[in-house]
């Protein structure tokens, strides 16, 4: 089967995937046709890496190159061009829509969504929103959501966990407010607390706003160690050691990548009742999530949030979230799987 991969997310470069700091859309669209290759598909990858060159089995194309007739077009996140998807179905090929995004408003020009084959939704949330915003029938979609690079991202030793040490590297759009009164609260029952931020909106390519920038400044100003995103290496050695990861989100992902390898790495991760969250925290068993405020309900969501922290303090709950949170984590391969089946049951008529 002949599969073309259409993206425009910036900053995309297959040879960099575990070197430098990656979001999971980049991940996935190294990975999924890599697996996909290995499973005897000829795949073709045209993305802002925009070289020719194969990589690992993968074809990666410029924009004005052509190809032979393809079986399968899949179009990611806002790239679905309504002359491009209206040729493939001339030409008899399959078209997939993959979102990685939550709805938008100004996310699509026309109506190219109304002729695609099938959806790819990376959660439950994800699929509820786009169906009913886009009034597209959710017979449709197929939920395949991201995976972990097992690789990297696995529990390390409960014993040599460090009880100072709290993380935070979610790109500061997804939320920050609650960090600050956090760490205030930390640093006040413990002064040798290790709190750390890596952060920056700079990792999507854009500039930290004024609100951003100074959270960042108090935070360093205050004691805590403020740095650039991290490679995945270098995440994964921190939440194997961490005490747990802080996500305050305010903003609704339909599936983090963070969250999905803290908790491959048995890291605590104290999370909002958003988006897609409850899909993948049970709320005391894999994680901790704010249950009773919305972050809208601002001061009454950081006071939860902080008491969430801190109530992991209590090492046995500590320990029974760490030790079930890598339960359920699906590898690449496992998504890669679910891919191909796919692709092989929207083409076998």
């Amino acid at each position: 089967m002949r599969v073309l991969f259409c993206d425009s997310t910036t900053g995309h470069s297959p040879k960099e995937n575990t070197s430098r700091p990656t979001g999971g859309i980049l991940n996935s669209l190294t990975l999924i046709p890599e697996y996909l290759a290995l499973r005897g598909h000829d795949v073709y990858v045209r993305s802002t890496y925009n070289q020719s060159e194969d990589i690992n089995g993968v074809h990666y194309i410029k924009e004005s190159q052509s190809i032979p007739k393809w079986d399968v077009t899949v179009f990611n996140r806002d790239v679905l061009p309504k002359d491009f998807v209206l040729y493939c179905k001339e030409q008899g090929t399959k078209v997939i829509w993959w979102i990685h995004d939550i709805v938008q408003i100004a996310y699509l020009k026309d109506d190219a969504f109304k002729f695609v084959d099938k959806v790819i939704a990376l959660s439950d949330y994800c699929k509820q929103t786009y169906s009913e915003f886009y009034q597209i029938d959710p017979c449709k979609f197929s939920i395949i959501p991201n995976g972990v690079d097992t690789k990297l991202f696995y529990p390390g030793e409960y014993d040599k966990r460090d009880s100072n040490l709290y993380l935070t590297a979610s790109s500061l759009i997804k939320g920050f407010i609650p960090l600050s009164a956090t760490f205030d609260n930390l640093k006040r029952v413990n002064p040798d607390v290790d709190f750390r931020v890596y952060s920056s909106q700079r990792l999507h390519g854009l500039e930290n706003s004024d609100n951003q920038k100074a959270f960042l400044q108090y935070m360093d100003s205050h004691g805590a160690h403020v740095y650039s995103p991290t490679s995945p290496e270098v995440l994964a050695y921190l939440m194997r050691k961490a005490w747990c990861l802080l996500m305050p989100n305010s903003y609704p992902e339909i599936c983090s990548n963070l969250l999905l390898q803290a908790r491959a790495c048995g890291c605590p991760v104290v999370t909002s009742d958003i988006g897609s969250a409850p899909e993948f925290i049970k709320h005391g068993q894999t994680g901790l999530m704010t249950t009773q405020y919305k972050p809208h309900d601002q001061y009454s969501w950081i006071v939860e949030y902080v008491n969430l922290v801190m109530g992991l303090s209590n090492k046995e709950l500590h320990k029974t979230i760490s030790d079930n949170a890598p339960i359920g984590i699906l590898n690449w391969e496992d998504v890669g799987e679910a891919w191909n089946v796919e692709l092989l049951e929207l083409t076998k008529n």
